[in-house]
């Protein structure tokens, strides 16, 4: 999906996320940034140890 506006739900909960520990423990998520990070997180979902919710790009 394209997004085109920063009023989009999903560019505020990564908002949010970025921004608040405390939402990110109650959502039981985290973000990763960087190319490397991402890499090493998605060799963890395919064996199964991490599970990726959404990805964000640019």
């Amino acid at each position: 999906m394209l997004i085109t506006s920063k009023d989009n739900g999903n560019i505020k909960i990564l908002s949010k996320l970025l921004s608040n520990k405390k939402f990110r423990n109650e959502m039981g998520v985290f973000v990763v940034e960087g190319m490397r990070n991402c890499v090493d997180v998605l060799k963890q979902s395919q064996e199964g140890k991490a599970q990726i919710k959404w990805v964000f790009y640019t």
